[in-house]
């Protein structure tokens, strides 16, 4: 008898040809049933590009590159020209003001996305398909410059302030951890960072823009390796998104954009300029 080509036979969701979009042949994992293979899989399945498998609503099919701007609106940031053209925005009428958004993360197990309102040190939970107010959470006092979700669902953030890895509850907004910085057992001088996941690695990755360079830190610990370092000066402006197609990051250094390897190569691709300068880069859904 033949042995079959079913590499997980014990689960439905998986086997060769479940995530046809990304790959007709390959034994992936699709449990939302989008198409596309998830990032995150066990040995012996093959490595798709889904960071979001139990959510069919986003995947590389049906997402954008985007940032947010202090005046409700969301723009898609276009790799290949530098357009940053706004696509959806929130109503920020109701809040008090200041609104000032630093940066965004969006929930794996929900969509739900995150977003740092670094005038009032609190997090606010955005919605930009249906354009309603953001809800703002509690107060944290923190000076917060990334943010970035676990596949668990974990929430961090770095403190530029404190210098620290900070953990936060989505559901208050509070702070429940904080880990210092370090790199070889130093403190790290963060001042301008941005945040990602790399979901297939399953790496928290952090740029400290002081020194031009892309850290994965240890959540345990906040210890972080340098996994990419790149030659161009400080950046004081700083966003950082992870590609799963690519297996690349996206980091931007106000209008300046860059593609960069993460296999300690240092190898990177400096992209079109950007329209304007912004703050962060985020993957979120199309608004269908």
């Amino acid at each position: 008898m033949k042995p079959g080509t079913d590499c997980d036979d014990d689960d439905p969701s998986t086997f060769p040809g479940s995530a046809e979009v990304e790959d007709p042949e390959k034994c992936m994992k699709d449990e939302d049933g989008d198409g596309w293979g998830d990032s995150s899989v066990d040995p012996g399945v093959d490595v798709g590009s889904d960071c979001y498998d139990s959510n069919a609503d986003i995947n590389p099919g049906d997402r954008l590159l985007y940032t947010a701007f202090d005046d409700g609106q969301f723009a898609e940031v276009n790799v290949e020209t530098g357009a940053v053209t706004p696509f959806a925005s929130v109503d920020i009428g109701p809040l008090a003001p200041p609104y000032a958004v630093i940066t965004c993360a969006i929930s794996p197990t929900d969509g739900t996305i995150y977003c740092s309102q670094s005038a009032k040190q609190i997090l606010i939970v955005v919605d930009y398909c249906s354009g309603d107010t953001p809800t703002e959470l509690a107060d944290h006092g923190r000076s917060i410059c990334g943010l970035g979700f676990l596949d668990d669902g974990t929430l961090y953030g770095i403190d530029s302030d404190a210098d620290e890895l900070v953990t936060f509850d989505p559901a208050t907004g509070e702070v429940t951890d904080a880990k210092p910085l370090t790199v070889d057992g130093e403190g790290v001088n963060i001042q301008a960072c941005g945040m990602a996941v790399d979901c297939v690695g399953e790496r928290m990755l952090v740029t400290d823009g002081q020194n031009s360079r892309i850290l994965s830190v240890d959540p345990n610990t906040g210890e972080g390796t340098v996994v990419a370092d790149i030659p161009e000066g400080q950046w004081n402006s700083v966003g950082l998104e992870f590609d799963a197609v690519s297996k690349q990051a996206f980091s931007n250094n106000g209008d300046e954009l860059f593609q960069i390897t993460l296999d300690g190569s240092n190898d990177y691709t400096q992209l079109p300029d950007l329209e304007i300068s912004i703050n962060d880069l985020s993957y979120g859904p199309t608004c269908n």
